[in-house]
């Protein structure tokens, strides 16, 4: 709301449990009368960025349990009477610009979560946080001037959740960190610390403990094999790392490890093989050239990220041994040029991502042995053709084979792919037919042919992909459509733009009831729209775009009721039909650069939101048009004519 601040009569409400005012930007004031809500427990006020400070009479809300004053930055200090709200159990400071907390803090014995998160001022936190018996989370997040937790944080018995993620200036974690053993969470990311200590150890509740982005971090502790309850390890982007103590190795509940970014970590340990529990590994974008045998050892691996490593040449045929393996992701390694037969032996593995190896110019037969995937990624590989086994899986659902240069074949059993939902060969230019057999891809929804040049023709069977809601023919160098697009009744999307040598657009296209987008921009040579386009009832988007040879639009265009967006930039027309008027629902006209365009028709006066730039031509003040009526939501009025025989510029609100 807009209010500035709330009334003393607030203070009647003696029942009041619970007081919302938060995202209030404008308000400055609460009353005193706050104090007398006996009743009350929960007040919140986050977001209210004017708001500068708490009546002292809040230090009688003897029932107060949660105090939320996150994005208060007009707060710049908490008053020392804070500590009578005995009550309270949460206290959020989250991105206040208070630079420290008072000593009376240590009275809040209740206190359970204490978040003190983004407060950049932040510079002292005092002794008496050690009193806090109760606290359970303590987030210092992105404290950025905090340099030094006080000794007495060693006494949070209860504490089981600590950030201090982004604390810049703590450059050392305190020896006394094992003392806090009731810890679960611990979060160190993006610190400048270079080593964490022995202590760490004794933390044997510890499950989760992030160390991510710590760029200066060159050590871990050997003690660290001592987190027996450990399931959750992040060393992602340590870059300056260049070895794991082999005491990880113990880590015996461990389930997942993220070593990605680590760039100074060139060798997986062979000890590796001992984390038993391990079901996620993520090593991506490591300078690893290859992974050791002892992953084979990895039963429960359920995900290996691999990604991005750019000198990985060799996966182990152990890979084959990791039963419940469901995804394996190798997309970016440049140099990684072959999959171990092994790899055949995965049935569990339900998405392939090899995208970007560059050097994979073959795709093994033993693929249809893979009879779980569900997705498989080949885009931008050398591979010249898929083998006939493909038709053996069964439960594919997506298949991206785009920016193939080299690939020349699709196998007939493509057609056996029953499950196949969305298939890419965007920009596979050396590919110059599609098998007869796709008609039986009968789950279809989803097909991108974009930038395939060899192939010059759309096939009639396009028509039995009956399935279809997405189809891109962009940039191709088809000259027409057949008839059977018609039959594609589910069909919403169909984008032919950038086809140069397009000439004709079937009467068919009519019959596509649910086509709400239609992309024909910068085809060149396309002179004529069939009329049978009229019939396009559900269609919202219309581009005609660079359509040079379009010189007209026709009459019909204003039963194209469904419109709110059309464009006709850089096309020949000299004239908008009246019809355009009939588009109610027109939320965006583009006419620019049509520089023949010589009348705008009254009509147009339905039409909000409308540019037009380097129409030289149009010889009439264009404010005429406008009718002054409010569509939709959009408020704003944005005609613009730039040219120097046409220097009109308007941008006017009256009309609306």
């Amino acid at each position: 709301m807009a209010i500035e601040e709330l009334p003393e009569s607030i203070g009647y409400l003696k029942k009041l449990e619970t007081l919302d005012v938060s995202y209030c930007a404008s308000l400055i004031c609460i009353p005193n009368s706050i104090g007398d809500l006996a009743s009350f427990s929960h007040l919140r006020l986050e977001g209210c960025k004017k708001f500068p400070q708490l009546p002292d009479s809040t230090s009688s809300l003897v029932s107060l349990s949660r105090l939320s004053l996150s994005g208060c930055h007009s707060l710049r200090q908490i008053p020392d009477w804070i500590g009578k709200l005995t009550s309270l159990t949460e206290l959020d400071l989250n991105s206040t610009s208070i630079e420290e907390l008072p000593e009376s803090i240590g009275s809040l014995k209740k206190l359970e979560t204490l978040d003190i998160s983004y407060c950049a001022l932040l510079t002292h936190i005092p002794n008496s946080i050690g009193d806090l018996a109760s606290l359970s989370h303590l987030g210092l997040k992105d404290c950025k001037k905090l340099a030094q937790l006080p000794d007495s944080t060693t006494s949070l018995v209860s504490l089981s959740r600590l950030s201090l993620w982004g604390c810049h200036s703590l450059r050392q974690i305190p020896h006394w960190i094992g003392k806090l053993t009731s810890l679960t969470e611990l979060y160190l990311s993006s610190m400048a610390i270079e080593e964490l200590p022995e202590s760490i150890g004794y933390l044997k509740k510890l499950e989760t403990l992030e160390v991510s982005s710590c760029a200066s971090l060159i050590r871990i502790p050997n003690s660290i094999g001592n987190l027996a309850s450990l399931s959750h390890l992040s060393l992602a982007e340590c870059k300056k790392l260049v070895k794991l103590p082999d005491s990880t190795s113990s880590l015996v509940s461990l389930s997942r490890l993220s070593l990605w970014g680590c760039h100074s970590l060139r060798q997986i340990p062979d000890w590796i093989g001992k984390l038993t529990s391990l079901t996620q590994l993520y090593l991506s974008s490591m300078a690893i050239d290859d992974l050791p045998e002892s992953i084979g050892y990895l039963k429960k691996l359920e995900t290996l990220d691999v990604s991005y490593c750019a000198s990985l040449i060799c996966i182990p045929n152990s890979i084959g041994d990791l039963a419940s393996l469901s995804h394996l992701r190798l997309e970016g390694c440049k140099k990684f040029a072959q999959l171990p037969d092994s790899t055949s032996s995965l049935v569990s593995l339900s998405r392939l991502s090899l995208s970007g190896c560059h050097s994979l110019r073959q795709i093994p037969d033993w693929i249809g042995n893979l009879t779980s995937l569900t997705a498989l990624d080949l885009k931008s590989t050398s591979i010249e053709e898929l083998p006939e086994s493909f038709g053996y899986l069964k439960k594919l659902e997506t298949l991206d084979v785009s920016y193939c240069a080299s690939l020349i074949r699709i196998p007939n059993s493509i057609g056996n792919l029953a499950s196949l939902s969305h298939l890419s060969l965007a920009e596979c230019k050396k590919l110059a037919k599609l098998p007869d057999f796709t008609t039986s891809l009968v789950s279809l929804s989803w097909l991108s042919l974009s930038g395939c040049h060899s192939l010059r023709q759309i096939p009639d069977w396009i028509g039995k992909l009956t399935s279809l809601t997405q189809l891109y023919l962009s940039s191709m160098a088809i000259d027409d459509l057949p008839e059977s697009i018609g039959y594609l009744k589910k069909l919403e999307t169909l984008d032919i733009s950038y086809c140069a040598s397009l000439t004709r657009i079937p009467n068919s296209i009519g019959d596509l009831a649910s086509l709400s987008h239609l992309r024909l921009k910068d085809c060149k040579k396309l002179a004529q729209l069939p009329e049978s386009t009229s019939s396009l009832v559900s269609l919202s988007g219309l581009s005609l775009w660079g359509c040079h040879s379009l010189r007209q639009i026709p009459h019909w265009i204003g039963k194209l009721t469904s419109l709110t967006e059309l464009s006709f930039t850089f096309m020949a027309i000299e004239e908008l039909p009246e019809s355009i008027g009939y588009l109610k629902k027109l939320e965006t006209l583009e006419v620019s650069y049509c520089a023949s365009l010589i009348r705008i028709p009254n009509s147009i006066g339905f039409i909000i939101n409308f540019q037009e730039d380097v129409c030289s031509r149009v010889s009439r003040n264009l404010s005429q048009f406008f009718t002054g009526r409010k569509h939709g939501n959009i408020y704003l009025l944005d005609i613009s004519l730039e040219s120097s025989q046409c220097p009109i510029s308007i941008q006017d609100e009256a009309y609306l």
